[in-house]
This record gives C-alpha cells, structure tokens and sequence, in this order.
C-alpha cells in the first residue's frame, strides 16, 4: 500500500474483530477416517456436547484426516467472569518465549523451539483429559483416537473472532485495494462456507472487472454483490454457532446459501 501512494492509514478501513469466546484446537495426520464405523468419504463429520464442545472430523486429501475441537469458555455462575480452556497455559507459554527472547542472543541454543514443543505436548494431554472425563467419553472415543495419533508439535490453536461488520465496502478509499475472504468477512466456519465465499468473491470480482467501464464501477458492482450476502450468512453461521455449542438447533439455510449462481450477481 505504501508504494501506491504514501501512508497505509490514509488508504486502510480499521476492520474490528470481536472473540467468540471459543479455543479452536486442530490438526491433521496421515490416517484415514474408518468407513465401517459409520464415517462416508469426503464428508465432515460434526459431534456437540451439551457442555460447550464442538468436534470435528473430515478427509484432508487421500490419505490424511484433520480434526478440530472447538471448547467454549466457562463463565462463573457468582462472578460471571470467563475463563478459557488452556487460557493459564498458553499466557505462561507467552510469558516464557518473552522470557526466552530477552536472553542472550548469541545463544546458540534454541530455546523458544523447545518451549513450544513442551506446550504442544501440554496442550495435546490436557486436551485428551479433557475428552476423556466427559460424562458420555464414548461418544467422542472417534475424537480421542485421533487426537492420541497426532503428533503434538502439528496441534494449531486459536481463537474465534469474527469481524463485527461487514462493509459497507470491501475497498480500499482510494480504490486501489479490495478485500475477499476472511480478510474482508470473517466468521464463524459454522456453515463450512469460508473458503467457498472467498471463491464467490473471486469469481464476482472477476466479472465485475471484465464487466465494467473502468475499477471503480468495479468495485462499486463487487460491494453491491457481496456485502449483503457476507452479512446474512455471518449472522446464520454465528446463530448456528451459538446454538449448537448449547445443544440446540438453529434453522438450516443451507438450502439457500447452495442456490447461488454467479449469474446472479
């Protein structure tokens, strides 16, 4: 942005993102989902406890699963405050990579790395814990025999943050910059349509740019297509979200987010 004409601020929309109040916990190993106990290729397999955790499973290419658990924070009936899973760990991991990198830098040694690895194999065990002391474990026993065969250093964590609006343009002001994807539209994966919106958003920005006179009409002709589409289907993925970390159901739009064409647009 700065070889386009000066200072980043001046061209830059501050996008807010809020936290969802979930730890996202993932990874993906060289072993494939067992067909016989029920799991169909190429699909997504989705498990909610009545606690506040969402477990996911699914192919990752031929050969390979990932899983990916997502823990909703707990809040203290008397005190209302949330703590998070793993939250004392991962700020004492912090703590001691600070630590690590305020010591002598001619230190061959690399501390920071074996910090990490340490706190990966921490994470893997108390999420297993965790799992296996729920009060149904073997509903989740799919969960936890993938999560046993992974190893710990490829466990990913992060947290659920979502953008608090979207629009009203995907653009930079001065028109030079436009935003697709989760930079322009995260939310919650609920729905599994990330990825697949900023597809969408390729294939509109594509045709709005052989479409039109000149890049603003472009871009005004993206805005107009997508922002309203992004915002309905944040709130339909954060409902769901919501709901599902709760037990409950929420109203399928699937049908609708599949009816759309590019025509459309």
């Amino acid at each position: 942005l700065e070889h386009m004409g000066g200072d980043r601020k001046s061209h830059l929309q501050q996008i807010d993102v809020k936290d969802t109040g979930r730890i996202n916990i993932k990874a993906v190993i060289e072993k494939e989902l067992d067909i016989k106990k029920g799991f169909k290729p190429n699909h997504t397999f989705a498990h909610f406890t009545t606690n506040g955790i969402g477990i996911f499973a699914g192919s990752a290419g031929n050969g390979y699963t990932y899983w990916a658990i997502s823990i909703s924070d707990d809040v203290d009936k008397e005190t209302g405050e949330k703590g998070g899973f793993l939250s004392e760990m991962i700020n004492e991991w912090k703590g001691k990579r600070d630590d690590d990198d305020d010591d002598d830098i001619n230190d061959d040694r690399d501390g920071s790395e074996e910090i990490d690895i340490l706190y990966h194999w921490k994470v893997k065990d108390e999420l297993l814990s965790k799992l296996k002391n729920l009060d149904s474990p073997e509903d989740v026993q799919f969960a936890i025999e993938l999560i046993e065969a992974t190893d710990a250093g490829s466990i990913y964590l992060t947290r659920s943050q979502e953008a608090t609006k979207i629009g009203p343009a995907l653009n930079s002001k001065d028109k030079k910059c436009v935003l697709v994807g989760d930079a322009a539209h995260c939310m919650s994966g609920s729905y599994g349509q990330n990825p697949v919106l900023a597809l969408e958003d390729a294939a509109v920005l594509a045709t709005c740019l052989r479409d039109s006179k000149d890049l603003p009409h472009a871009l005004e002709k993206f805005n107009e297509s997508r922002v309203s589409r992004c915002l309905e289907i944040q709130k339909r993925s954060a409902e769901r979200a919501a709901k599902a970390m709760k037990g409950e159901k929420a109203e399928d739009v699937s049908k609708w987010i599949f009816q759309w064409k590019l025509n459309q647009n």
